[in-house]
């Protein structure tokens, strides 16, 4: 038994859907159907109830979008105004059948101007035969580009576990710091101590000499030996407090030296913050670029440098040839900028690309290289 389309029972040169298997898109699809009668075991719905918007364009088949439902007349008109299964048929037919008209005409026209295009590149390929090779030669600098991308990105990925290690040093260096810091101040307060008892030492030194002074002559042998007794005290007290002094001092001079190499780790907080930011900041990126580059004998230059390596040798010639040349920076060469640009008419190029770029990007010159030669 043939299959028909249980809509408009069209069964000629069409191209069927089944109807989906959800609960809910099923009921959906027989809800909208007028004539339940013509519901069999499969029911299909051919492709003249459905615009082309309704296809998936991304699918290899011609397949529906998830969702869509047949274009039928609604049910109020159907129980207003009923109608003959032939003559709604012839209708669907005029209707369906003057848009394919139509598709066919677009489709032709498509065509001719598909035929004007084909004899266009025949003719560009007869004049351009190295246009191939050219394409061979940038597929092979792209599989090149592919390749140290990824060892790039396997360096970035050691130097991104070299800076996790690095900031657990510091932040452990930077707790030992805060108790050597603590340790310090009581060092201090101990000292501070330590003076104010040898003052006093000094005051009561001064008391008794003046006592001894005013002492009786029967009591002054015995009050000089006493007083050489405090003398011999205070002496040993003194130079023992000095001695601790010296120790203090010397741990405190230690400290400082570690304070001081903890703070040199700065750079590296710096060279972290470079990563973390060299897909949003230029400079970051340039700066990034120029530490890998750093005692290269072969440098390979990123995109993002060479695209600002143009602008800038475009920009100031001079001052670009001076930086490179006293080997600041590590700069690519004019023809390594040229074959990053590839083969075309350069003059045309250096003008057309200053003013675009002038116009998009805030251009750097010479006076933002300081910036750059700081970081």
């Amino acid at each position: 038994m043939p299959r028909k389309c249980c809509i408009c029972n069209t069964s000629k040169g069409v191209k069927y859907n089944e109807v989906p298997s959800n609960p809910t898109l099923r009921a959906k699809w027989l809800s909208v159907i007028p004539n339940k009668d013509n519901l069999g075991e499969n029911p299909v719905v051919c492709n003249l109830h459905f615009q082309e918007s309704d296809y998936d364009t991304n699918s290899k088949y011609r397949r529906l979008k998830r969702g869509v439902v047949p274009m039928v007349i609604p049910h109020e008109e159907l129980d207003h105004e009923p109608y003959e299964e032939e003559g709604q048929k012839e209708r669907y037919l005029h209707f369906f059948g003057t848009q394919v008209k139509e598709k066919n005409a677009e489709l032709l026209e498509v065509k001719t101007q598909l035929r004007k295009v084909e004899g266009h590149l025949k003719h560009v390929t007869k004049h351009n035969g190295g246009i191939d090779a050219q394409l061979e030669a940038l597929t092979k600098l792209l599989q090149q580009s592919k390749e140290e991308s990824k060892k790039k990105t396997l360096d970035l990925q050691n130097l991104e576990t070299e800076i996790k290690i690095l900031k657990a040093m510091c932040h452990r260096q930077e707790m030992s710091l805060k108790s050597k810091d603590k340790l310090i101040q009581e060092l201090k307060e101990k000292q501070k101590e330590l003076q104010r008892s040898v003052r006093e030492s000094k005051k009561s030194k001064s008391l008794e000499d003046i006592e001894l002074k005013k002492g009786k002559s029967s009591l002054a042998k015995d009050r000089n030996l006493q007083m050489a007794r405090i003398k011999l005290n205070n002496a040993k007290a003194r130079s023992m407090y000095m001695e601790k002094i010296r120790r203090l001092q010397k741990q405190l001079d230690i400290l400082k030296a570690e304070r001081k190499d903890l703070d040199e780790n700065v750079y590296y907080q710096n060279l972290e913050n470079l990563i973390i930011n060299m897909d949003t900041d230029r400079r970051a990126a340039f700066v990034l670029d120029q530490v890998k580059l750093y005692n290269k004998k072969v440098p390979r230059y990123s995109d993002l440098t060479l695209q600002e390596c143009i602008i800038w040798e475009d920009t100031d010639p001079s001052g670009y040839e001076y930086v490179r040349s006293s080997d600041l920076l590590t700069l690519p060469a004019q023809w390594t900028m040229k074959r990053h640009l590839g083969p075309m008419d350069y003059d045309e190029v250096a003008t057309s690309k200053t003013d675009t770029l002038s116009a998009n990007f805030e251009v750097t010159t010479m006076s933002d290289a300081p910036d750059l030669l700081q970081c």
